[in-house]
């Protein structure tokens, strides 16, 4: 293990001759240039723990057909090109956000059903999102955002009842927020915000009872905001702005004791917002876990 250890500019020689390596961590290794083929072809056989991420290595990956690897990191490196068909029937963790990588979700990831984390954000992925992701039955994190995706949001999550986050934002996906997300009962983050989703928030949503965050602004969703939406007691961060949402303010929002984020800028609401209001928000006033200050950071942009 040599994460966060400056070693080399370049990829080390030295890994050419590990054909028995099982775990590799080179993260924040300040490795530069492409990674060399051979390395490829030795570590296909054994490797099972894969971190190479926070370098600027570059280049094209790797099909690994008979790998055994089943944790992949590849992240925040200058990778470049399709993601291959990997063998990935036992990839738990396949993480290569922060690259250049385009093209659609390939196909092979539909046999990838061992898979807990599918992490490709900020590269340059287009497409629609494929239907066998719906799937992936023990799926906990799907975080596909800032990419260039596009079509409909699918209507298959019956088989996901184990996805705890779903990030979609920062796409150009455009319909209705599927009534199926109701499936997804351990959903606990709900991203799909800078998008041009458009249509009333799905009723479905009110039984979302673990959902601690539910951002979907910047989108073009109408309607009234839901008296309903008082009964997701869970939410801790509820962001509707930018949207085209009307009416007035619903006073169930108050049952939201947990709600420490909650940003409605830029709708067509209307009505009168006396100063006792918004005094039933304690959690905004108290202190919290360290824990919960970084989700609340997250947002802060949202006031300024």
């Amino acid at each position: 293990m040599m994460c966060s250890c400056r070693i080399s500019s370049v990829f080390p020689a030295w890994l050419k001759t590990q054909t028995g390596l099982g775990f590799l961590c080179l993260s924040e290794a300040e490795i530069s240039g492409n990674v060399p083929t051979l390395f490829w072809n030795l570590s296909s056989n054994h490797l099972r723990f894969l971190n190479i991420s926070h370098n600027n290595l570059s280049g094209i990956l790797p099909t690994l057909q008979h790998s055994s690897v089943e944790f992949i990191d590849m992240s925040h490196n200058k990778f470049e090109g399709l993601i291959p068909d990997w063998n990935s029937s036992g990839l738990n963790i396949i993480d290569l956000r922060n690259n250049s990588l385009f093209g659609p979700i390939p196909l092979s990831f539909a046999s990838a059903n061992q898979i807990q984390v599918l992490s490709l954000s900020h590269n340059h992925i287009n497409g629609s999102i494929p239907f066998f992701l719906c799937n992936l039955t023990i799926l906990k994190a799907l975080d596909l955002s800032s990419n260039n995706m596009s079509g409909e949001l699918p209507h298959c999550w019956n088989q996901s009842s184990l996805l705890a986050i779903i990030d979609l934002s920062n796409n150009n996906f455009f319909g209705s927020i599927p009534e199926a997300i109701v499936f997804v009962t351990n959903l606990q983050s709900l991203h799909l915000q800078k998008n041009s989703l458009s249509g009333n928030l799905p009723l479905s949503l009110k039984n979302a009872k673990k959902l601690v965050v539910l951002d979907i602004g910047e989108n073009r969703l109408s309607g009234t905001i839901p008296s309903w939406i008082g009964s997701v007691v869970s939410l801790v961060v509820l962001r509707l702005r930018s949207n085209l949402f009307e009416g007035l303010i619903p006073e169930q929002l108050l049952k939201l004791s947990s709600l420490r984020v909650l940003d409605l800028a830029q709708n067509n609401l209307s009505g009168v917002i006396f100063p006792h209001t918004f005094g039933g928000f304690k959690a905004m006033v108290t202190s919290h876990s360290e824990k919960s200050q970084l989700l609340i950071s997250q947002y802060d942009q949202a006031f300024w």
